[in-house]
């Protein structure tokens, strides 16, 4: 039950119903409410962790940390299909546009 909660805060936080959530994982309907009363498998939760860049243990409770291991890959932040965040709070396409724009001015007056 807990991992089904968690799921549902996490659905809510990014405005998605636990349907939405299911087909972004490529889940068949019906598999996370399932959650509710047997305990899910390694892959599924895998695959929902992944649409909330989260970890499995956060999923099933065993950490408190929501942080998911990155990888070292580039990310365009200007690519409107990747969802950024920051601090739990999805960042609006104004955020995203402000957030371009400064790194970019930062990038050309060598602030680093």
């Amino acid at each position: 039950m807990e991992t089904y909660n968690r799921v549902r805060q996490l659905a809510n936080e990014h405005r998605l119903s636990i349907a939405e959530v299911e087909r972004r994982a490529k889940l068949a309907p019906q598999t996370i409410g399932n959650w509710r009363r047997v305990n899910p498998s390694g892959e599924a939760l895998g695959k929902v962790a992944t649409v909330f860049n989260t970890t499995v243990d956060y999923l099933l409770g065993r950490t408190d940390n929501r942080m998911a291991i990155t990888s070292d890959k580039p990310v365009d932040i200007s690519d409107s299909t990747i969802e950024l965040s920051f601090k739990n709070h999805t960042l609006t396409a104004r955020q995203r546009s402000d957030l371009s724009v400064y790194i970019k001015t930062m990038l050309e007056t060598n602030y680093w």
